[in-house]
């Protein structure tokens, strides 16, 4: 399978851990762990790329429509910076973002797909939700 990207987005209220694992938040709001994004339906992907850098863009695009309340300290331009860099590795190329924006909690994530570690203890691997193979 080729390498490629899923890219998810959830803006809204802050669920805390516990109202996450009692179902109380969407199901489209960040689960605890990264390979978990794949296994959610097709329909939840904002967009997919076989290009890191079009997925940088995308993330970019996203955290300027909805730009930090801390952007002041941690800009836009170095959050990027890092995104770019993690994007391109070979192994750990996953972006995941959650933070503050005028009054919601904004989630956005670039998920490598497939992925290369091994699964969790009682997990399948996870396949391409969109059936790329």
């Amino acid at each position: 399978m080729t390498r490629h990207f899923h890219a998810y987005a959830y803006t809204g209220r802050a669920f805390t851990d516990g109202q996450v694992l009692k179902g109380e938040a969407p199901s489209n709001y960040a689960p605890f762990l990264i390979a978990d994004w794949l296994a959610r339906p097709a329909r939840t992907i904002a967009e997919s790329f076989t290009d890191p850098e079009q997925a940088a863009k995308w993330l970019r695009g996203e955290m300027e429509a909805h730009p930090p309340i801390d952007a002041e300290s941690f800009s836009i331009d170095t959050r990027m910076g890092y995104a770019e860099s993690t994007l391109r590795q070979e192994r750990g190329a996953d972006v995941v973002w959650g933070y503050y924006a005028k009054g919601q909690y904004v989630s956005r994530a670039v998920i490598c797909c497939p992925r290369v570690e091994a699964p969790q203890p009682g997990k399948a691997a996870a396949a391409c939700p969109e059936g790329r193979g």
